[in-house]
């Protein structure tokens, strides 16, 4: 997922006939985050890059894409899936939804663009605390404070 997630804004750009991307997940939840599980050990594409290298071009491609990106989140939006989810231009949530940045938990700084996005949709002194805590936010309390655009229904 990691790998596909590295390509996807990219390849949409690239790509004519798209006019926008809505990114949405399936089952519970958008993106539970990064697997730290698999260890070395885990499988990758031959030609994938190191996991921190590819982790960049997430950010990277979904910021550079020129075309609006939506986010549909539906349940939980943890770490990576809750920094690139609230990196995209619009962002909508299911009254299920529910974001943490949650790479503090692991004991690792606030990443994949959570240290710059966070503060900068709910102002410095709330990001600090749940970036230190990893606490999560419902979707209320995240339209609450600006995290997204709009709560919906599921």
């Amino acid at each position: 997922m990691h790998y596909e997630m590295a390509r996807l804004t990219r390849d949409a750009a690239a790509d004519d006939s798209l006019k926008v991307l809505v990114i949405t997940g399936a089952g519970r939840g958008f993106c539970s985050g990064g697997d730290f599980g698999g260890g070395l050990d885990a499988e990758a594409p031959a030609d994938a890059p190191p996991m921190m290298q590819e982790a960049i071009q997430i950010v990277e491609n979904l910021l550079d894409c020129p075309k609006p990106v939506l986010s549909a989140v539906n349940g939980y939006a943890m770490g990576l899936g809750a920094n690139f989810a609230l990196l995209c231009d619009v962002v909508v949530a299911s009254k299920s939804a529910v974001f943490a940045d949650t790479h503090v938990k692991l004991g690792i700084g606030a990443g994949d663009g959570g240290q710059v996005i966070w503060p900068l949709l709910m102002g410095v002194n709330r990001a600090k605390y749940y970036l230190m805590t990893g606490d999560r936010v419902t979707a209320s309390e995240a339209e609450r404070l600006g995290l997204v655009n709009f709560v919906v229904e599921p």
